[in-house]
């Protein structure tokens, strides 16, 4: 199956206390890189989360939001005293190297961050570290529907490139037997119009030439890629191919460069430049696939 790397999921939670909210967006990147953003008392299950993306992802930027919104939780206001002191002892010590007043006092102390600390219900707590599993996982399968539905989306323009490019093959075979015909009746006018005084070198370098601008090799070359960037999209079981299809994108593309640089055949040129942008439109699609 084909997946995207770009996908989207939400999920929500709504409780008598108020309102838990996961929210995983995922874009293209060359490796896996996760993203947390997510309240300091759910710091303790973010590793368990984080090896339950890598059981569903392997590549991709992906950003995770947790947030939770307490709307009727009761709360208790405690003092930091231990950095209250620290910061009392770093003030008095400051004062004394540049003999200076102290001015700090308790209202200072109390505006300071991380000095007064608003405790949440522990039993409620408990409760939202117990059920975030369980709703995470729900939403990383959202994600990958999400996800799947991109890559069916890049899946028909592969299949729409990929029977393009076999057509424009389909064109250029039909065409080159009247190309070398063509070609051939040209040779051999000129040759009747020059005096050879070695044919034998001259028939060699004749058939040297001729095989220089022979673009069957190419052309089969290029329809094999096809089949193979056709094999791996079709395969249900084939996971995480857009490594595989970007190397194959690669070779499509130095044959068709090889098959526009050997063809002499001005008709047969426009066609292979047509591929070339058949296969970068395929390449820039596969780039976001997983």
């Amino acid at each position: 199956m084909i997946y995207s790397m770009t996908g989207f999921s939400k999920i929500y939670k709504i409780m008598n206390w108020g309102k838990l909210e996961i929210q995983i967006k995922s874009f293209n990147h060359r490796y896996l890189e996760l993203s947390f953003n997510i309240q300091d008392f759910l710091k303790d299950i973010e590793y368990d989360l984080r090896k339950m993306i890598r059981m569903f992802i392997q590549r991709g930027k992906i950003e995770i939001i947790i947030y939770i919104h307490f709307e009727k939780m009761k709360e208790s206001l405690e003092i930091n005293i231990p950095l209250a002191k620290k910061i009392l002892k770093a003030e008095k010590k400051l004062a004394d190297n540049l003999k200076i007043s102290t001015s700090l006092d308790a209202c200072d102390l109390i505006l300071l961050p991380n000095i007064i600390i608003a405790k949440k219900n522990q039993k409620n707590i408990k409760y939202i570290l117990n059920i975030i599993p369980n709703l995470f996982k729900k939403a990383l399968k959202e994600l990958q529907n999400s996800r799947l539905n991109e890559g069916n989306i890049l899946l028909n323009i592969l299949y729409d490139k990929s029977n393009k490019i076999c057509s424009i093959l389909d064109k250029i075979k039909n065409r080159i037997p009247n190309f070398h015909k063509k070609y051939s009746q040209n040779i051999l006018k000129k040759i009747s119009e020059i005096q050879i005084n070695n044919s034998i070198n001259f028939e060699k370098e004749i058939i040297n030439l001729l095989r220089k601008i022979d673009i069957n090799e190419e052309l089969e070359r290029i329809k094999f890629h096809i089949k193979e960037v056709l094999t791996i999209i079709n395969n249900k079981d084939e996971t995480y191919s857009g490594k595989k299809l970007d190397f194959i994108m690669q070779e499509l593309n130095r044959e068709a460069n090889t098959l526009a640089s050997k063809s002499i055949d001005y008709y047969i040129i426009k066609l292979a430049i047509e591929i070339k942008m058949l296969i970068e439109q395929m390449r820039e699609q596969i780039q976001n696939i997983e």
